[in-house]
């Protein structure tokens, strides 16, 4: 309304979920749109919920909250895009409980969770930092209500976990 929005340090926060920092970048980097985070997980439980969070993580290692996004692994399918009743801001999931998908478990499923869009620089020192939570105590439910999952998430060439972010490039670039 007018005013900077301010959130605060969270690199305690981080500390207790599963983080990815980029090195230090060597010139300002502009974000604008939707970025999209891809896990390749494995579970012992047949749902769960995945946050992402991007952060920028400023020289001195502060990390300040940029935006996120989420997803329940039943509602992973994607969705043809041409059938949504708008353009979608990334990958598509109809949410249908016909389309929903439980994970099994020991099998490793995709799951992609566009976050919101956002256009923001990443300054020149500063670090691109994705961190991926299975719960966020800001919301009530909880999935799965019971139990509590072991999640591993791949990094490899055959599951390529990864960040698409949508840079834009300047002449000179």
């Amino acid at each position: 309304m007018g005013k900077p929005v301010r959130y605060g340090d969270r690199r305690d926060e981080d500390k207790k979920l599963l983080a990815y920092t980029s090195a230090p970048l060597a010139e300002d980097l502009e974000l604008t749109g939707s970025p999209t985070v891809t896990l390749y997980v494995a579970s012992t439980h047949e749902d769960g919920a995945f946050y992402a969070y991007l952060e920028d993580v400023r020289p001195d290692g502060r990390v300040s909250y940029l935006t996120e996004g989420m997803l329940r692994a039943i509602h992973r399918r994607k969705a043809d895009p041409s059938a949504a009743p708008s353009v979608p801001l990334g990958v598509y999931h109809n949410f249908r409980k016909a389309d929903a998908l439980p994970l099994v478990p020991g099998e490793v499923a995709e799951i992609a969770i566009t976050l919101f869009p956002i256009s923001t620089v990443f300054k020149k020192g500063h670090s691109i930092r994705i961190a991926v939570a299975g719960h966020d105590d800001a919301l009530k439910d909880r999935y799965p209500a019971e139990g509590i999952p072991v999640l591993t998430i791949q990094r490899n060439s055959i599951y390529p976990s990864q960040v698409e972010l949508p840079v834009i490039r300047r002449s000179g670039q």
